[in-house]
Protein backbone atom coordinates (compact mmCIF):
# COMPACT_ATOMS: atom_id res chain seq x y z
CA UNK A 1 0.00 0.00 0.00
CA UNK A 2 2.91 2.32 0.67
CA UNK A 3 4.71 1.55 -2.61
CA UNK A 4 2.88 3.39 -5.38
CA UNK A 5 5.31 2.29 -8.06
CA UNK A 6 7.34 4.11 -10.63
CA UNK A 7 4.43 6.37 -11.53
CA UNK A 8 4.90 9.87 -10.16
CA UNK A 9 1.72 11.33 -8.75
CA UNK A 10 2.40 14.83 -9.89
CA UNK A 11 -0.59 16.55 -11.42
CA UNK A 12 -0.44 19.52 -13.70
CA UNK A 13 -3.38 21.61 -14.76
CA UNK A 14 -3.12 23.23 -18.14
CA UNK A 15 -4.54 26.62 -18.92
CA UNK A 16 -7.55 25.34 -20.90
CA UNK A 17 -8.55 22.96 -18.11
CA UNK A 18 -8.37 25.74 -15.54
CA UNK A 19 -10.53 27.99 -17.69
CA UNK A 20 -13.11 25.26 -18.40
CA UNK A 21 -13.45 24.44 -14.68
CA UNK A 22 -12.36 20.83 -14.53
CA UNK A 23 -9.20 19.08 -13.35
CA UNK A 24 -7.05 16.77 -15.42
CA UNK A 25 -7.11 13.02 -14.69
CA UNK A 26 -3.46 13.12 -13.59
CA UNK A 27 -4.21 15.53 -10.73
CA UNK A 28 -7.29 13.52 -9.79
CA UNK A 29 -5.12 10.42 -9.64
CA UNK A 30 -2.64 12.27 -7.44
CA UNK A 31 -5.33 13.23 -4.92
CA UNK A 32 -6.71 9.71 -4.81
CA UNK A 33 -3.20 8.34 -4.20
CA UNK A 34 -2.65 10.76 -1.32
CA UNK A 35 -6.02 9.84 0.18
CA UNK A 36 -5.13 6.15 -0.19
CA UNK A 37 -1.84 6.69 1.66
CA UNK A 38 -3.58 8.50 4.53
CA UNK A 39 -6.18 5.76 4.93
CA UNK A 40 -3.46 3.13 4.85
CA UNK A 41 -1.54 5.01 7.55
CA UNK A 42 -4.60 5.04 9.81
CA UNK A 43 -5.32 1.34 9.26
CA UNK A 44 -1.71 0.24 9.32
CA UNK A 45 -1.77 -1.13 12.86
CA UNK A 46 -5.07 -2.91 12.30
CA UNK A 47 -3.89 -4.54 9.07
CA UNK A 48 -0.62 -5.54 10.74
CA UNK A 49 -2.50 -7.25 13.57
CA UNK A 50 -4.74 -9.10 11.09
CA UNK A 51 -1.72 -10.20 9.08
CA UNK A 52 0.05 -11.46 12.20
CA UNK A 53 -3.07 -13.34 13.28
CA UNK A 54 -3.37 -15.02 9.88
CA UNK A 55 0.31 -15.94 9.90
CA UNK A 56 0.02 -17.40 13.41
CA UNK A 57 -3.00 -19.43 12.35
CA UNK A 58 -1.18 -20.84 9.30
CA UNK A 59 1.92 -21.73 11.33
CA UNK A 60 -0.20 -23.40 14.00
CA UNK A 61 -1.93 -25.55 11.35
CA UNK A 62 1.46 -26.58 9.98
CA UNK A 63 2.68 -27.39 13.45
CA UNK A 64 -0.38 -29.49 14.32
CA UNK A 65 -0.08 -31.39 11.05
CA UNK A 66 3.30 -32.71 12.19
CA UNK A 67 5.62 -30.30 10.43
CA UNK A 68 8.69 -29.27 12.39
CA UNK A 69 9.03 -25.48 12.65
CA UNK A 70 12.28 -23.68 13.31
CA UNK A 71 12.77 -22.13 16.77
CA UNK A 72 13.21 -18.74 15.13
CA UNK A 73 9.69 -18.88 13.65
CA UNK A 74 8.18 -19.85 16.98
CA UNK A 75 10.15 -17.17 18.78
CA UNK A 76 8.85 -14.56 16.36
CA UNK A 77 5.30 -15.62 17.17
CA UNK A 78 6.03 -15.19 20.90
CA UNK A 79 7.46 -11.73 20.30
CA UNK A 80 4.44 -10.71 18.20
CA UNK A 81 2.01 -11.96 20.85
CA UNK A 82 3.90 -10.18 23.63
CA UNK A 83 3.79 -6.89 21.72
CA UNK A 84 0.02 -7.18 21.43
CA UNK A 85 -0.28 -8.08 25.12
CA UNK A 86 -1.76 -11.48 24.24
CA UNK A 87 -0.55 -13.57 27.17
CA UNK A 88 -2.44 -16.72 26.18
CA UNK A 89 -0.96 -16.81 22.68
CA UNK A 90 2.55 -16.14 24.00
CA UNK A 91 2.26 -18.97 26.53
CA UNK A 92 0.77 -21.28 23.88
CA UNK A 93 3.68 -20.75 21.50
CA UNK A 94 6.14 -21.16 24.35
CA UNK A 95 4.51 -24.52 25.07
CA UNK A 96 4.89 -25.51 21.40
CA UNK A 97 8.55 -24.59 21.62
CA UNK A 98 9.05 -26.81 24.65
CA UNK A 99 7.18 -29.68 22.99
CA UNK A 100 9.54 -29.45 20.03
CA UNK A 101 12.51 -29.97 22.35
CA UNK A 102 13.84 -26.44 22.05
CA UNK A 103 15.08 -24.35 24.95
CA UNK A 104 13.37 -21.02 25.34
CA UNK A 105 16.45 -18.91 26.01
CA UNK A 106 16.75 -15.53 27.68
CA UNK A 107 15.27 -13.47 24.77
CA UNK A 108 12.15 -15.65 24.67
CA UNK A 109 11.71 -15.46 28.43
CA UNK A 110 12.12 -11.70 28.23
CA UNK A 111 9.36 -11.54 25.60
CA UNK A 112 7.08 -13.49 27.92
CA UNK A 113 7.94 -11.07 30.73
CA UNK A 114 6.98 -8.20 28.44
CA UNK A 115 3.59 -9.83 27.84
CA UNK A 116 3.07 -10.22 31.61
CA UNK A 117 4.09 -6.62 32.05
CA UNK A 118 1.41 -5.42 29.65
CA UNK A 119 -1.10 -7.60 31.48
CA UNK A 120 0.03 -6.06 34.85
CA UNK A 121 0.72 -9.49 36.34
CA UNK A 122 3.82 -9.29 38.59
CA UNK A 123 3.18 -12.69 40.20
CA UNK A 124 3.70 -14.50 36.89
CA UNK A 125 6.83 -12.43 36.31
CA UNK A 126 8.31 -13.62 39.59
CA UNK A 127 7.47 -17.25 38.79
CA UNK A 128 9.01 -16.89 35.33
CA UNK A 129 12.21 -15.44 36.80
CA UNK A 130 12.46 -18.50 39.04
CA UNK A 131 11.84 -20.77 36.06
CA UNK A 132 14.57 -19.01 34.09
CA UNK A 133 17.04 -19.45 36.91
CA UNK A 134 16.23 -23.14 37.35
CA UNK A 135 16.55 -23.77 33.59
CA UNK A 136 20.03 -22.30 33.62
CA UNK A 137 19.11 -19.12 31.74
CA UNK A 138 20.31 -16.32 33.97
CA UNK A 139 17.94 -13.34 33.71
CA UNK A 140 19.59 -10.21 32.39
CA UNK A 141 18.95 -6.56 33.11
CA UNK A 142 16.13 -6.40 30.56
CA UNK A 143 14.34 -9.30 32.28
CA UNK A 144 14.48 -7.64 35.69
CA UNK A 145 13.34 -4.38 34.10
CA UNK A 146 10.22 -6.01 32.65
CA UNK A 147 9.40 -7.71 35.97
CA UNK A 148 9.80 -4.51 37.99
CA UNK A 149 7.75 -2.51 35.49
CA UNK A 150 4.96 -5.08 35.69
CA UNK A 151 4.71 -4.56 39.45
CA UNK A 152 4.85 -0.77 39.02
CA UNK A 153 2.07 -0.87 36.40
CA UNK A 154 -0.05 -2.89 38.83
CA UNK A 155 0.90 -0.45 41.66
CA UNK A 156 1.65 -3.42 43.88
CA UNK A 157 4.25 -2.34 46.44
CA UNK A 158 4.60 -5.82 47.94
CA UNK A 159 5.32 -7.34 44.52
CA UNK A 160 7.92 -4.65 43.81
CA UNK A 161 9.71 -5.42 47.07
CA UNK A 162 9.63 -9.17 46.42
CA UNK A 163 10.99 -8.84 42.87
CA UNK A 164 13.81 -6.50 43.92
CA UNK A 165 14.73 -8.72 46.86
CA UNK A 166 14.71 -11.75 44.58
CA UNK A 167 17.06 -10.03 42.13
CA UNK A 168 19.51 -9.08 44.87
CA UNK A 169 19.30 -12.52 46.49
CA UNK A 170 20.20 -14.38 43.30
CA UNK A 171 22.61 -11.77 41.85
CA UNK A 172 20.31 -10.91 38.94
CA UNK A 173 21.41 -7.66 37.26
CA UNK A 174 18.99 -4.82 37.84
CA UNK A 175 19.36 -1.27 36.61
CA UNK A 176 19.43 1.80 38.80
CA UNK A 177 16.48 3.30 36.91
CA UNK A 178 14.31 0.28 37.83
CA UNK A 179 15.34 0.61 41.47
CA UNK A 180 14.59 4.33 41.51
CA UNK A 181 11.18 3.69 39.97
CA UNK A 182 10.53 1.08 42.67
CA UNK A 183 11.50 3.56 45.39
CA UNK A 184 9.16 6.15 43.90
CA UNK A 185 6.21 3.74 43.87
CA UNK A 186 6.79 2.55 47.43
CA UNK A 187 7.09 6.09 48.75
CA UNK A 188 3.97 7.11 46.86
CA UNK A 189 2.07 4.19 48.40
CA UNK A 190 3.35 5.08 51.88
CA UNK A 191 5.46 1.91 52.34
CA UNK A 192 8.49 3.65 53.78
CA UNK A 193 10.04 0.61 55.47
CA UNK A 194 10.10 -1.40 52.24
CA UNK A 195 11.70 1.54 50.43
CA UNK A 196 14.36 1.73 53.13
CA UNK A 197 15.05 -2.00 52.66
CA UNK A 198 15.62 -1.42 48.94
CA UNK A 199 17.98 1.51 49.60
CA UNK A 200 19.95 -0.72 51.98
CA UNK A 201 20.18 -3.38 49.26
CA UNK A 202 21.42 -0.73 46.85
CA UNK A 203 24.12 0.53 49.20
CA UNK A 204 25.48 -2.97 49.73
CA UNK A 205 25.21 -4.02 46.07
CA UNK A 206 28.46 -5.32 44.50
CA UNK A 207 27.38 -3.94 41.12
CA UNK A 208 28.36 -0.25 40.90
CA UNK A 209 25.45 0.38 38.50
CA UNK A 210 22.99 -0.40 41.31
CA UNK A 211 24.54 1.93 43.91
CA UNK A 212 22.15 4.78 44.82
CA UNK A 213 22.77 8.10 43.13
CA UNK A 214 21.40 11.57 43.83
CA UNK A 215 18.10 10.67 42.09
CA UNK A 216 17.62 7.80 44.56
CA UNK A 217 18.20 10.07 47.54
CA UNK A 218 15.91 12.74 46.07
CA UNK A 219 13.14 10.16 45.78
CA UNK A 220 13.68 9.12 49.40
CA UNK A 221 13.68 12.71 50.64
CA UNK A 222 10.51 13.65 48.75
CA UNK A 223 8.87 10.45 50.03
CA UNK A 224 9.79 11.24 53.62
CA UNK A 225 8.26 14.72 53.30
CA UNK A 226 5.14 13.31 51.65
CA UNK A 227 4.65 10.72 54.40
CA UNK A 228 5.05 13.13 57.30
CA UNK A 229 8.70 12.39 58.16
CA UNK A 230 10.49 15.71 57.63
CA UNK A 231 13.16 14.83 60.20
CA UNK A 232 14.37 11.95 58.03
CA UNK A 233 14.44 14.25 55.02
CA UNK A 234 16.76 16.65 56.82
CA UNK A 235 18.92 13.77 58.11
CA UNK A 236 19.30 12.42 54.56
CA UNK A 237 20.21 15.90 53.32
CA UNK A 238 22.87 16.17 56.00
CA UNK A 239 24.34 12.87 54.85
CA UNK A 240 24.47 14.12 51.26
CA UNK A 241 26.16 17.40 52.23
CA UNK A 242 28.65 16.16 54.82
CA UNK A 243 29.33 12.49 54.05
CA UNK A 244 28.54 11.67 50.42
CA UNK A 245 30.80 14.15 48.69
CA UNK A 246 30.59 12.36 45.32
CA UNK A 247 26.85 13.05 45.02
CA UNK A 248 26.20 16.65 44.05
CA UNK A 249 22.77 17.92 45.14
CA UNK A 250 20.32 19.08 42.49
CA UNK A 251 17.42 21.51 42.56
CA UNK A 252 15.09 18.61 43.46
CA UNK A 253 17.19 18.00 46.58
CA UNK A 254 16.68 21.54 47.83
CA UNK A 255 12.97 21.45 46.95
CA UNK A 256 12.58 18.41 49.20
CA UNK A 257 14.54 20.10 52.02
CA UNK A 258 12.43 23.27 51.84
CA UNK A 259 9.24 21.19 51.89
CA UNK A 260 10.53 19.37 54.97
CA UNK A 261 11.32 22.67 56.71
CA UNK A 262 7.79 23.81 55.86
CA UNK A 263 6.20 20.71 57.41
CA UNK A 264 8.44 20.24 60.44
CA UNK A 265 7.30 21.46 63.83
CA UNK A 266 10.10 23.70 65.06
CA UNK A 267 10.58 27.22 66.28
CA UNK A 268 10.55 30.04 63.75
CA UNK A 269 14.20 30.81 64.40
CA UNK A 270 15.21 27.23 63.50
CA UNK A 271 13.17 27.39 60.28
CA UNK A 272 14.74 30.73 59.40
CA UNK A 273 18.26 29.38 59.95
CA UNK A 274 17.45 26.32 57.84
CA UNK A 275 16.11 28.44 54.98
CA UNK A 276 19.22 30.66 55.05
CA UNK A 277 21.48 27.60 54.97
CA UNK A 278 19.62 26.20 51.95
CA UNK A 279 19.91 29.50 50.06
CA UNK A 280 23.63 29.84 50.85
CA UNK A 281 24.34 26.25 49.82
CA UNK A 282 22.49 26.72 46.52
CA UNK A 283 24.57 29.82 45.83
CA UNK A 284 27.80 28.03 46.71
CA UNK A 285 26.97 25.15 44.35
CA UNK A 286 25.76 27.59 41.64
CA UNK A 287 22.32 25.99 41.47
CA UNK A 288 19.73 28.38 40.11
CA UNK A 289 16.36 28.65 41.78
CA UNK A 290 13.29 27.48 39.85
CA UNK A 291 9.68 28.47 40.37
CA UNK A 292 8.90 25.50 42.64
CA UNK A 293 11.81 26.35 44.93
CA UNK A 294 10.76 29.99 45.05
CA UNK A 295 7.15 29.09 45.85
CA UNK A 296 8.12 26.75 48.69
CA UNK A 297 10.60 29.26 50.09
CA UNK A 298 7.99 32.03 50.09
CA UNK A 299 5.52 29.76 51.89
CA UNK A 300 8.21 28.89 54.43
CA UNK A 301 9.22 32.45 55.26
CA UNK A 302 5.54 33.43 55.37
CA UNK A 303 5.28 31.47 58.61
CA UNK A 304 8.30 33.29 60.05
CA UNK A 305 7.36 36.94 59.61
CA UNK A 306 6.86 39.84 57.23
CA UNK A 307 10.47 40.99 57.29
CA UNK A 308 11.64 37.60 56.02
CA UNK A 309 9.05 37.67 53.21
CA UNK A 310 10.19 41.12 52.09
CA UNK A 311 13.84 40.05 52.22
CA UNK A 312 13.28 36.91 50.13
CA UNK A 313 11.09 38.72 47.61
CA UNK A 314 13.75 41.41 47.12
CA UNK A 315 16.41 38.73 46.68
CA UNK A 316 14.28 37.03 44.02
CA UNK A 317 13.79 40.33 42.17
CA UNK A 318 17.56 40.84 42.01
CA UNK A 319 18.52 37.22 41.20
CA UNK A 320 15.48 36.10 39.29
CA UNK A 321 16.32 33.02 37.23
CA UNK A 322 12.75 31.75 36.83
CA UNK A 323 9.47 32.92 35.38
CA UNK A 324 6.86 33.50 38.11
CA UNK A 325 3.56 31.73 37.68
CA UNK A 326 0.18 31.82 39.38
CA UNK A 327 1.20 29.48 42.20
CA UNK A 328 4.18 31.67 43.07
CA UNK A 329 2.09 34.84 43.31
CA UNK A 330 -0.56 33.01 45.35
CA UNK A 331 2.19 31.97 47.78
CA UNK A 332 3.33 35.61 48.04
CA UNK A 333 -0.24 36.79 48.69
CA UNK A 334 -0.69 34.07 51.31
CA UNK A 335 2.55 35.07 53.05
CA UNK A 336 1.51 38.72 53.27
CA UNK A 337 -2.02 37.72 54.29
CA UNK A 338 -0.57 35.83 57.25
CA UNK A 339 1.06 39.10 58.32
CA UNK A 340 -2.20 41.00 57.63
CA UNK A 341 -0.41 43.25 55.14
CA UNK A 342 -3.23 44.23 52.78
CA UNK A 343 -1.14 46.82 50.93
CA UNK A 344 1.49 44.26 49.90
CA UNK A 345 -1.25 41.86 48.80
CA UNK A 346 -2.73 44.54 46.53
CA UNK A 347 0.73 45.35 45.16
CA UNK A 348 1.25 41.67 44.31
CA UNK A 349 -2.06 41.61 42.44
CA UNK A 350 -0.91 44.64 40.42
CA UNK A 351 2.32 42.83 39.52
CA UNK A 352 0.26 39.89 38.29
CA UNK A 353 -1.75 42.20 36.02
CA UNK A 354 1.46 43.75 34.64
CA UNK A 355 2.91 40.31 33.80
CA UNK A 356 -0.35 39.17 32.22
CA UNK A 357 -1.10 36.49 34.86
CA UNK A 358 -4.79 36.27 35.66
CA UNK A 359 -5.58 35.67 39.35
CA UNK A 360 -7.87 32.82 40.28
CA UNK A 361 -10.42 32.37 43.06
CA UNK A 362 -7.69 31.43 45.56
CA UNK A 363 -5.93 34.76 45.01
CA UNK A 364 -9.06 36.68 45.98
CA UNK A 365 -9.93 34.28 48.82
CA UNK A 366 -6.57 34.95 50.46
CA UNK A 367 -7.17 38.69 50.25
CA UNK A 368 -10.69 38.37 51.66
CA UNK A 369 -9.22 37.20 54.97
CA UNK A 370 -7.42 40.52 55.54
CA UNK A 371 -10.07 42.99 54.38
CA UNK A 372 -10.58 45.72 56.94
CA UNK A 373 -14.32 46.29 56.60
CA UNK A 374 -17.38 44.67 55.14
CA UNK A 375 -17.53 47.27 52.37
CA UNK A 376 -14.00 46.41 51.26
CA UNK A 377 -14.90 42.73 51.23
CA UNK A 378 -17.98 43.39 49.10
CA UNK A 379 -15.88 45.52 46.73
CA UNK A 380 -13.42 42.63 46.36
CA UNK A 381 -16.27 40.23 45.62
CA UNK A 382 -17.54 42.65 42.97
CA UNK A 383 -14.06 42.73 41.42
CA UNK A 384 -14.05 38.92 41.33
CA UNK A 385 -17.32 38.91 39.42
CA UNK A 386 -16.07 41.62 37.06
CA UNK A 387 -13.12 39.35 36.19
CA UNK A 388 -15.62 36.54 35.55
CA UNK A 389 -14.49 34.60 38.63
CA UNK A 390 -17.37 33.20 40.62
CA UNK A 391 -16.91 33.16 44.41
CA UNK A 392 -16.74 29.61 45.72
CA UNK A 393 -17.31 28.08 49.13
CA UNK A 394 -13.82 29.11 50.27
CA UNK A 395 -14.66 32.74 49.47
CA UNK A 396 -17.57 32.77 51.88
CA UNK A 397 -15.58 30.81 54.48
CA UNK A 398 -12.94 33.54 54.24
CA UNK A 399 -15.63 36.16 54.82
CA UNK A 400 -16.78 34.31 57.92
CA UNK A 401 -13.23 34.07 59.28
CA UNK A 402 -12.45 37.73 58.53
CA UNK A 403 -13.54 39.09 61.91
CA UNK A 404 -12.97 37.23 65.18
CA UNK A 405 -16.30 38.35 66.64
CA UNK A 406 -19.20 38.17 64.19
CA UNK A 407 -22.82 38.72 65.03
CA UNK A 408 -25.39 36.05 64.29
CA UNK A 409 -27.17 38.39 61.87
CA UNK A 410 -23.98 39.04 59.89
CA UNK A 411 -23.20 35.33 59.70
CA UNK A 412 -26.72 34.52 58.53
CA UNK A 413 -26.46 37.25 55.89
CA UNK A 414 -23.21 35.76 54.50
CA UNK A 415 -24.71 32.26 54.39
CA UNK A 416 -27.81 33.59 52.64
CA UNK A 417 -25.56 35.42 50.15
CA UNK A 418 -23.78 32.13 49.39
CA UNK A 419 -27.09 30.35 48.87
CA UNK A 420 -28.36 33.10 46.56
CA UNK A 421 -25.20 32.87 44.43
CA UNK A 422 -25.68 29.13 43.93
CA UNK A 423 -22.87 27.91 46.19
CA UNK A 424 -23.66 24.64 47.93
CA UNK A 425 -23.72 25.03 51.70
CA UNK A 426 -21.62 21.96 52.46
CA UNK A 427 -19.93 20.81 55.66
CA UNK A 428 -17.09 23.36 55.31
CA UNK A 429 -19.41 26.35 55.10
CA UNK A 430 -21.73 25.05 57.85
CA UNK A 431 -18.82 24.49 60.21
CA UNK A 432 -17.25 27.88 59.42
CA UNK A 433 -20.56 29.65 60.04
CA UNK A 434 -21.01 28.12 63.49
CA UNK A 435 -17.35 28.52 64.50
CA UNK A 436 -17.48 32.19 63.49
CA UNK A 437 -19.71 32.81 66.54
CA UNK A 438 -17.59 30.81 68.98
CA UNK A 439 -17.37 33.69 71.46
CA UNK A 440 -21.16 33.94 71.67
CA UNK A 441 -22.87 30.64 72.37
CA UNK A 442 -26.33 32.16 71.95
CA UNK A 443 -25.34 33.54 68.56
CA UNK A 444 -23.94 30.14 67.58
CA UNK A 445 -27.25 28.57 68.59
CA UNK A 446 -29.13 31.07 66.41
CA UNK A 447 -26.85 30.27 63.45
CA UNK A 448 -27.39 26.55 64.05
CA UNK A 449 -31.16 27.02 64.06
CA UNK A 450 -30.93 29.20 60.94
CA UNK A 451 -29.03 26.47 59.06
CA UNK A 452 -31.52 23.84 60.24
CA UNK A 453 -34.44 25.97 59.05
CA UNK A 454 -32.89 26.76 55.66
CA UNK A 455 -31.39 23.36 54.86
CA UNK A 456 -33.44 20.99 56.96
CA UNK A 457 -32.18 18.92 59.87
CA UNK A 458 -31.53 15.93 57.62
CA UNK A 459 -29.19 18.01 55.42
CA UNK A 460 -27.08 19.22 58.33
CA UNK A 461 -23.67 17.58 58.28
CA UNK A 462 -21.96 16.01 61.26
CA UNK A 463 -19.41 18.82 61.04
CA UNK A 464 -22.16 21.27 62.08
CA UNK A 465 -22.91 19.36 65.27
CA UNK A 466 -19.20 19.01 66.04
CA UNK A 467 -18.63 22.73 65.46
CA UNK A 468 -21.44 23.54 67.89
CA UNK A 469 -19.88 21.19 70.45
CA UNK A 470 -16.63 23.08 70.02
CA UNK A 471 -18.45 26.37 70.73
CA UNK A 472 -20.01 24.77 73.82
CA UNK A 473 -16.53 23.85 75.00
CA UNK A 474 -15.27 27.40 74.46
CA UNK A 475 -18.14 28.80 76.52
CA UNK A 476 -17.99 26.03 79.12
CA UNK A 477 -21.59 24.93 78.51
CA UNK A 478 -21.39 21.19 79.10
CA UNK A 479 -25.16 21.09 79.68
CA UNK A 480 -25.80 22.50 76.19
CA UNK A 481 -23.30 19.99 74.75
CA UNK A 482 -25.36 17.15 76.22
CA UNK A 483 -28.49 18.58 74.59
CA UNK A 484 -26.71 18.73 71.21
CA UNK A 485 -25.65 15.09 71.48
CA UNK A 486 -29.22 14.12 72.33
CA UNK A 487 -30.34 16.08 69.25
CA UNK A 488 -27.85 14.10 67.16
CA UNK A 489 -29.31 10.82 68.41
CA UNK A 490 -32.83 12.08 67.74
CA UNK A 491 -31.79 12.92 64.16
CA UNK A 492 -30.54 9.33 63.81
CA UNK A 493 -26.88 10.37 63.96
CA UNK A 494 -24.34 8.27 65.81
CA UNK A 495 -22.28 10.38 68.24
CA UNK A 496 -18.61 9.42 68.01
CA UNK A 497 -15.64 10.00 70.31
CA UNK A 498 -14.60 12.75 67.90
CA UNK A 499 -17.57 14.77 69.14
CA UNK A 500 -16.25 14.62 72.69
CA UNK A 501 -12.80 15.52 71.34
CA UNK A 502 -14.17 18.72 69.76
CA UNK A 503 -15.78 19.70 73.06
CA UNK A 504 -12.48 19.07 74.84
CA UNK A 505 -10.64 21.17 72.25
CA UNK A 506 -12.93 24.11 72.99
CA UNK A 507 -12.43 23.78 76.74
CA UNK A 508 -8.65 23.83 76.24
CA UNK A 509 -8.89 27.20 74.47
CA UNK A 510 -11.17 28.75 77.10
CA UNK A 511 -9.39 27.19 80.13
CA UNK A 512 -12.67 26.62 81.94
CA UNK A 513 -12.38 25.35 85.51
CA UNK A 514 -12.93 21.64 85.87
CA UNK A 515 -15.58 21.78 88.59
CA UNK A 516 -17.90 23.76 86.30
CA UNK A 517 -18.00 20.94 83.77
CA UNK A 518 -17.97 17.93 86.05
CA UNK A 519 -21.74 17.29 86.48
CA UNK A 520 -22.31 16.63 82.76
CA UNK A 521 -18.97 15.17 81.65
CA UNK A 522 -19.87 11.57 82.48
CA UNK A 523 -23.15 11.84 80.56
CA UNK A 524 -21.40 13.41 77.59
CA UNK A 525 -18.74 10.72 77.57
CA UNK A 526 -21.32 7.94 77.71
CA UNK A 527 -23.38 9.41 74.87
CA UNK A 528 -20.27 9.81 72.68
CA UNK A 529 -19.27 6.16 73.22
CA UNK A 530 -15.96 7.01 74.86
CA UNK A 531 -15.05 3.73 76.54
CA UNK A 532 -11.48 4.39 77.72
CA UNK A 533 -10.09 7.01 80.04
CA UNK A 534 -10.16 10.19 77.99
CA UNK A 535 -7.56 12.88 78.46
CA UNK A 536 -9.62 16.05 78.75
CA UNK A 537 -7.10 18.83 78.07
CA UNK A 538 -8.17 21.18 80.86
CA UNK A 539 -5.08 22.56 82.57
CA UNK A 540 -3.29 19.28 81.66
CA UNK A 541 -5.33 17.31 84.24
CA UNK A 542 -6.35 13.73 83.41
CA UNK A 543 -9.92 12.99 84.44
CA UNK A 544 -10.98 9.39 85.13
CA UNK A 545 -14.62 8.49 85.47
Amino acid sequence: AWNIGDRQCRGSVDENSRLMGFVSPVLSSSRSCRRHVLVSGVDKRRSWAEREANLSEQLEKRLLSGEQLSPTSIQRRIVAASRNGDVESAEKWAGYMKQGGYTLGTPTYTSLLHAYRQACDPERCLLLLEEMRLDGDLPNEKSSYEAVRAAISAEDGTAVSEIVAYCFRHNIPISRSSLNASLNLLMRLGKVEQAEDIIRFMRSAPNPDAVPDIVSWNVMMCGYSRNGMPEKTLATFGGIIYRRQSEKPTISTFNAVLQALLNIRQHKSNKSAGAQFVVRTMGKLKIHCDVQTATTLIRLVGEIGRSEVVKVERWFSGHQTFKPDLFYFNAVIEAYARCEDLQSCSRTMEEMDILGINPDARSFNLMLKVQGSEDDANALLAEMRSRKIDPDVYSYCALLKREPKNSAEGIARIVQMAMDSGVAVDSRLQSAAIRAAKHDVKGAELVFRFLAAKLGVDNLKDASFMAFLYVCGVSGRSDLAVRIVYAMKKAKRVPKPACYREFAKGTRESKVAEHKLQPYLFVLKTLCNVTDDFDLPINRVRIKF
